[in-house]
């Protein structure tokens, strides 16, 4: 066990992890997360980029996530 663990009191850090949990957002855990994840990210990247336009851009994206939710689901 490191020695900040056994140290009394808040770590000095605290104030980070407590701006961490103001600004940051959940993100759900399940098997095919960082899956799910790299799709919405390719999804709107090219959105940004400009070279495809947001309706395709979701329509595809929709598409692969759907496929990893699927997957997981019928494990379940």
């Amino acid at each position: 066990m490191s020695e900040a663990f056994r140290q009394a009191g808040p770590p000095a850090n605290v104030q980070y992890y407590l701006n961490g949990i103001l600004s940051g957002w959940p993100v759900p855990a399940f098997p095919g997360n960082t899956t799910v994840l790299s799709a919405i990210a390719n999804m709107v990247n090219p959105i940004w980029s400009g070279t495809l336009s947001p309706a395709l851009a979701i329509a595809q994206g929709k598409q692969a996530v759907q496929a990893v939710l699927d997957e997981y689901v019928a494990k379940w």
